[in-house]
């Protein structure tokens, strides 16, 4: 599948009380964070982005 739609980023995953993250630092690291669901998702994602890049 990777051949088709790319390289996989991060994944983002919602409960009713907190957002997970996993975001994939190389190869052979996953960086995993966790949020309130209220946090502002908008700066969650520029900062992700940020760390992937």
């Amino acid at each position: 599948m990777k051949s088709s739609i790319g390289k996989g980023k991060f994944a983002m995953a919602e409960d009713e009380r907190v957002r997970r993250f996993a975001i994939l630092a190389d190869n052979e690291h996953l960086l995993l964070r966790s949020t309130e669901v209220d946090a502002e998702l908008n700066m969650i994602y520029d900062t992700l982005k940020l760390i992937h890049d």
